[in-house]
This record gives structure tokens, C-alpha cells and sequence, in this order.
């Protein structure tokens, strides 16, 4: 979807979709104060296999992101709040390694002040649908520390289950998985 999206503080030039709250779009290289500051975040990075960020990481991951837009027609997308256009955090999809074979990975971050509000299960209800129905994939995982009970929470209410236990990063993960629904 390459819609333009004006808000009050921002122009998006490519969106991805949208939810009641939140504008869903490709990270541009204007965002990497905001990326930044949540990747160096202790507490939002808590339980991240790759923890907290410096400003070259996450300059390195933004462009990450970029490449897999490109590449790939997906990615890891900025969230932004509809009204006021703050940056709220970050939620989609990347390419990993696990167990020795290419997985797509769902993941997301949200920034402190937004926590609590229900934005990553918002979020993650439209880029699952997003990625079944447009993109035409098949299987999704995201991999979660057992101790990060708010993420196995928000797992749960995005219908991902169980599926094993492994390590990424060399940190041991729960791996939960999506698989499209027949409808």
C-alpha cells in the first residue's frame, strides 16, 4: 500500500495498514533518534536476545529494515500514534536463523509510556492479518523468554501457540508459532 498518511507533527510516505490507534508503516532514515531511543532502552530491551542497542546497532538495524522492504516486501514497520503522530515503537516481521533453517519472525517493541494499552496486540491482530491475507505467507514464530509474561500474554490474545523450546542468540527461548487459518 503506498498511501500518503498526513498527520498533525508527520507526512508517512509508506503505509502499511492501519488500526483504530496506530498508522503501520516502513521505517524511513528520519527515524533513527526515535528507533534509537527505544533500542537503548533498558527496560523495553529487557528480555531482547540481542539487549540494548547503541546508536550504531540500531543505525545498522534500520537499514536492516530498509533492505528487507525492499528486498523481501516486509519488515519490521514503525508504529505511530494516529492523532498526535508520536512514534509508539515498532512491530512486523524479519528473516532469522533458528535451529539451523530460515524462519520469518514476528516481532515488536513499544515504548514505555505506551505500555499497558493494548497497542502490541492491536498492532500485531493487523500485521497478522496483513501477512496472511496480502503478503500470502503461510507460517509466522516469534520467540519469547518464558520470564516476559506481558509478551506470552500478548502471544496468547494474537492466537500463537506453543510450539518448543530453543536457543537464539544463546539465550533460551519459547518458540510460538501462527499458522494461516483455513477460512
Amino acid at each position: 500500500m503506498n498511501i500518503i498518511a498526513e498527520n498533525k507533527k508527520r507526512i508517512f510516505m509508506k503505509v502499511i495498514t492501519e488500526t483504530e490507534r496506530l498508522v503501520i508503516r516502513e521505517f524511513e532514515f528520519a527515524d533513527l533518534e526515535d528507533l534509537y531511543s527505544l533500542m537503548s532502552d533498558r527496560k523495553v530491551m529487557r528480555f531482547s536476545p540481542f539487549g540494548v542497542l547503541d546508536k550504531k546497532k540500531t543505525k545498522k538495524m534500520l537499514l536492516e529494515f530498509m533492505k528487507s522492504y525492499r528486498e523481501n516486501g516486509f519488515g519490521r514497520w514503525a508504529l505511530n500514534d494516529k492523532e498526535k503522530g508520536d512514534f509508539v515503537g515498532l512491530c512486523g516481521v524479519s528473516i532469522i536463523e533458528l535451529d539451523g533453517k530460515k524462519e520469518l519472525a514476528f516481532g515488536y517493541r513499544i515504548r514505555k509510556e505506551f505500555w499497558r494499552n493494548g497497542l502490541a496486540t492491536e498492532s500485531g491482530l493487523v500485521v497478522r492479518d496483513y501477512i496472511f491475507k496480502k503478503l500470502k505467507i503461510k507460517r509466522v514464530i516469534a520467540l519469547i523468554v518464558e520470564k516476559n509474561k506481558a509478551s506470552l500474554k500478548v502471544a496468547e490474545k494474537l492466537g500463537m501457540r506453543f510450539l518448543k523450546r530453543s536457543f537464539f542468540k544463546g539465550k533460551e527461548m519459547d518458540v510460538y508459532e501462527w499458522k494461516e487459518r483455513a477460512e
